[in-house]
């Protein structure tokens, strides 16, 4: 794209190699970055003085894109055949004058790095290209675009002779194509004017003092290579602000130095510029890190345990640079180091040299050890780097290790004999046993391949002998049927030799196999230490590996109950009877007889049910079973909490006598009561509803084949011991399969033939094949074979038809399907109409595996069918077919529940559609009562939920038998004593009476005003 900075339509060239200099005091004309091939064709003109006419080897637009950034550029493309004489020519000119020195900058490179390109810029005015100024020819040099590069910059500065309206040119010339790009051409003023300073480097201060000290040497030329007579001055700028102008030593040419006393820390930016009279030159800028550095931290920090005991030794690499990148002297460098043991931090070190430390450190208690590690250079100090953090220290009972995602820390290992040893792994081999536990981690010793007699012990870190009082080993070892390996059990007491526990060694041989646990008391061998290690010894008998896992040394309680875990499911059906199993584990070393402990249950922080515990033997688990039956108030989009807490007096451990599970109670998918009403009928409640389903007349349908027991007629061809009618209708031949040759469908034994599939369900299956191709026109033969079903019952809905299919190994391009018909009257062909055509399963590498399809059928329809219209063309295809079914699916509705604030009011199933509630004893309608109501109703797969709950302020009013207020109520008519006035409950006055007589209004509730006070009258 060409840039018009000042309206100019001309650019001029330079062709010298720039070399740092500043252009900031320029003020640019115009430039072309070449973003679009079309800004190309607009801007340039193109000629070819080659003997090639080919477009694509002269100037051209072109774009090149890599992992690292796009170039867009202007190239004359690289071949080996040509020889290049390329003019490059801007459309637009610009104007220029005399008495200004232009800058042209452009960047370039070699297309090849072979052969050779010569770039000579030129500007003239006119299409005669060889009147042009030609100036300073450039050799190109290549670029590795790829690795993403930036082209050469390349300046030079020029004066025109006289005014005009200038254009470009560029001559390649040579062996090699080349590339341009950024073509800036900027008006630098006055051609006196001074060029840069050059060779401008800046030196901090020795010992990190803040000083810096500037050099340069200074132009001895103008900016267009004229010699400059004089200098008058030197401009120093420190992060852009004004610094110092200096005077004194001031010559063209001459070495320039100058001390910033006063710098300040940090990254300084100087910018010098020149000045003579009152030409001032470009500036150019360098800068340092001035003052005190900040070292990087240091890397690769690790620690380790030392020779002796409770010592390690820390080591570090030293930082090579600061952080501002400046290089260190490694002779400047010291370190701070500090202990970080758990929470606490202690500095062990200041000043130190070199680049490992050594450190003592006896911890009283398990706790995660690591280092960290400062660099010092001069006064400022680097980023602490840490080591990992390592368990050291002893541990306290209990103490558990179940080798997951199969770590071995914190267990060490000690060969006594060979070269094998303990290893952890995520499952085993030889034998193969995934872990105990299922945290995909192990220990085995490698028996299958030690010899004889070779062992080695798998060790715990130091146990405090202060926190054992009954020390008991639990662990898992897994049994296999090769070998007489054994595993013993050791402890040595305050670093001195190992003791086996008498009596106790476990041959890995044995049955049945698999994963056993073991009990060992070790409290004997630990009395009387400070701290005590436990081992396991393997002793290698050339058998398989020796396995174990989940491995705990706990105290053993005499008394100890736990709940160990609640066995619910998490998704219940409301309307689905559920039952849950609490477990309970008994650790302790007496067997608890039945009785002696219970089990409270609560739901939602409410009591459930109480459990009376049956006998639990020591190390046994026993499970407590109660039934639970959710409802439709459990529906709800929120878990329930239930909670299981163990009552046991005894128990020596009540942290883990409760256990919490949560679940979640779902509703049936059917539609729920949506039109409850209630209403006071003297003292009774009534509610009443409208069925949420439909089911006037309607018989549900559940139609089930999987053709067992089913037969083929051999003289009819029928099939046998099935409702349901095979049609033929191709009346053709079959290829076969598996050695079953059926015209329509029939019914095939996968048991006579060991490569037939077996079937879905039971032992039988129906299939049917394509006729034979024989002479069939173009090799293409068409079936028509129908399985229709026996009669169905239609209803207002839809029936659900699923079956299994299986296809025969398809051919390329083969395509098996289906068709799914129905009809309103028989089951004859002509009756049926197209429901779905079904597309069965053919991926050749699956094509032996049954595969379930669904199709919803209208409810009008008497019969279903399916409809083999497959085509063949290069062999007989089949299809088998079992385990058909047909469903009515409108929920069947068996009847409804009656809640009563979260209660339920019935307990048989209401199988009308109103609910009577009668006063009770208890309970009678009192004046004012809020009591609220909702129904469910029940289905095959559940209770739905609740209906919109209603609510009713009951009345209080009785039928009034006797005389009240001096009125009597007998039916509809009321009869006063002494006469009064009757008003509707919303104050509007239906009646007015006097002495003796009798007042008829209709049924309801009204209120009754006479001489002897009000009185509630209920009409019926």
């Amino acid at each position: 794209m060409r840039i018009n900075l000042r309206n100019m339509r001309s650019v001029a060239l330079a062709a010298l190699f720039a070399g740092g200099t500043a252009l900031c005091a320029a003020t640019p004309l115009c430039s072309y970055d070449f973003e679009t091939e079309g800004d190309f064709a607009a801007d340039f003109n193109v000629t070819n003085n080659s003997t090639d006419t080919d477009a694509s080897h002269t100037w051209c637009w072109t774009k090149y894109t890599t992992g690292n950034r796009p170039y867009y550029y202007a190239h004359a493309y690289y071949w080996s055949k040509k020889s290049y004489d390329e003019h490059l020519t801007t459309q637009a000119s610009v104007a220029l004058q005399p008495g200004h020195a232009y800058r042209l900058s452009y960047r370039l490179t070699a297309e090849s790095s072979s052969g050779t390109a010569t770039l000579t810029p030129g500007y003239g005015t006119g299409d005669d290209l060889s009147a042009y100024t030609m100036l300073t020819p450039v050799n190109a040099t290549f670029v590795n675009k790829y690795n993403g590069e930036e082209f050469p910059l390349v300046n030079e500065t020029f004066e025109v002779a006289e005014a005009g309206n200038y254009r470009l040119t560029f001559h390649l010339t040579g062996t090699t194509g080349c590339g341009i790009d950024d073509i800036t051409l900027s008006d630098v003023g006055n051609p006196l004017t001074p060029a840069a300073v050059t060779a401008l480097t800046v030196t901090p201060g020795a010992d990190f003092a803040t000083t810096a000290a500037i050099s340069c040497t200074l132009p001895s030329k103008s900016v267009t290579g004229g010699d400059l007579a004089s200098l008058t001055a030197v401009k120093i700028a420190r992060n852009g602000e004004p610094l110092a102008t200096v005077t004194e030593g001031v010559a063209p040419g001459a070495a320039f130095t100058w001390t910033d006393a006063e710098a300040p820390e940090g990254t300084v930016e100087y910018t010098v510029s020149v000045l003579s009279g009152d030409l001032e030159s470009d500036a150019v800028s360098a800068s340092a890190f001035v003052g005190p550095i900040v070292p990087m931290a240091p890397t690769a920090a690790s620690f380790k345990a030392g020779t002796e005991a409770d010592t390690y030794t820390l080591t570090w690499t030293a930082p090579k640079k600061g952080v501002n990148g400046m290089t260190l002297d490694s002779s400047l460098l010291s370190y701070d180091i500090w202990r970080v043991a758990g929470e606490t931090e202690t500095k062990v070190a200041s000043g130190q040299s070199g680049t490992s430390f050594s450190d003592t450190y006896v911890p009283e208690r398990r706790v995660a050890l690591h280092y960290e590690v400062a660099a010092n250079y001069g006064v400022k100090q680097s980023e602490r780097a840490a080591t990992e953090a390592t368990e050291v220290g002893p541990v306290t009972l209990p103490f558990a290790n179940s080798f997951a995602n199969a770590t071995m820390a914190p267990w060490t290992t000690e060969k006594f004999s060979g070269s094998k040893d303990w290893a952890v792994a995520s499952r085993a081999s030889s034998p193969y046993a995934d872990p105990q536990d299922g945290d995909s981690g192990l220990c085995f010793y490698n028996s299958y391949s030690a010899y004889s007699e070779d062992g080695s012990r798998l060790i715990t870190p130091d146990i405090l002998s202060s926190s054992s009082t009954n020390a008991t080993l639990e662990f898992w070892m897994y049994h296999h049927t090769s070998g007489a390996d054994k595993l013993y059990v050791e402890v040595s007491k305050d670093g001195g030799a190992w003791n086996e526990v008498s009596g106790f060694a476990v041959t890995v041989e044995g049955s049945p196999t698999g994963w056993k646990k073991y009990t060992v008391p070790l409290q004997a061998l630990v009395d009387g230490s400070t701290k005590f290690r436990m081992a396991f010894k393997a002793v290698s008998a050339y058998g398989y590996n020796t396995v174990i896992d989940n491995v705990r040394i706990y105290n053993a309680l005499t008394e100890d109950l736990s709940v160990k875990a609640i066995s619910v499911s998490p998704l219940m059906k409301a309307g689905v009877d559920e039952t849950i199993a609490i477990e309970v584990f008994n650790s302790g070393a007496h067997t608890v007889a039945a009785g002696a402990y219970s089990v409270a249950v609560t739901l939602n922080d409410e009591p459930l049910a109480t459990l009376d515990g049956s006998e639990v033997a020591s190390g046994a688990t026993v499970s407590l079973e109660f039934p639970f039956s959710p409802n439709a108030t459990h529906i709800a989009d929120e878990a329930h909490a239930l909670k299981a807490s163990l009552i046991y007096t005894p128990d020596e451990d009540m942290t883990n006598n409760e256990k919490a599970v949560s679940f979640n109670v779902a509703g049936s998918v059917s539609p729920v009561v949506e039109d409850l009403a209630v209403s006071q009928q003297g003292d009774a409640i009534v509610l009443t509803w409208t069925a949420p389903v439909d089911t006037e007349g309607y018989v549900p349908t559940d139609i089930y084949e999987n053709f067992d027991g089913c037969t083929v007629n051999e003289e009819t061809g029928e099939m046998e011991g099935t409702e349901w009618t095979a049609y033929d209708g191709d009346h053709g031949e079959t290829g076969g399969w598996f050695g079953y040759s059926l015209t329509k469908w029939g019914i095939m034994d996968p048991s006579t033939n060991s490569y037939a599939p077996k079937a879905k369900d039971g032992s039988l299956y129906a299939t049917v094949q394509t006729p034979k191709l024989g002479d069939a026109e173009a090799g293409t033969v068409h079936a028509d074979d129908w399985l229709m079903s026996p009669a169905l019952t239609p209803f207002n809905g839809n029936f659900e038809f699923t079956f299994w299919a299986i296809t025969n190994s398809p051919n390329y391009g083969d395509v098996y399907s289906l068709e799914v018909l129905a009809s309103d009257t028989d089951n004859q062909p002509e009756s049926f109409t197209l429901v779905q055509e079904v597309t069965l399963n053919t991926n050749s590498s699956n094509w032996k595996e049954w595969k379930e399809y669904k199709v919803s059928v209208p409810g009008t329809s008497k019969h279903v069918a399916l409809r083999s219209a497959m085509e063949a063309k290069s062999y007989s295809k089949s299809i088998a077919l079992d385990a058909l079914r047909v469903r009515s699916t409108l929920p069947v509705l068996s009847g409804y529940n009656v809640y009563e604030s979260g209660a339920r009011l019935n307990e048989e199933a209401v199988t009308e559609t109103s609910y009577t509630i009668q006063p009770s004893a208890s309970r009678v309608a009192s004046e004012g009562t809020s009591r609220t109501f909702a129904v469910s109703a029940i289905y095959e797969d559940g209770e739905s939920a609740l209906s919109a709950p209603v609510t009713i302020v009951t009345s209080g009013v009785k039928g009034i038998a006797d005389e009240a207020c001096g009125v009597k109520v007998s039916g509809t008519t009321l009869t006063f004593a002494a006469g009064g006035e009757v008003y509707t409950l919303a104050g509007v006055k239906v009646a007015q009476a006097s002495a003796g007589e009798t007042v008829m209004l209709p049924a309801g509730l009204y209120l009754v005003r006479t001489p002897q006070g009000a009185v509630k009258a209920m009409l019926r």
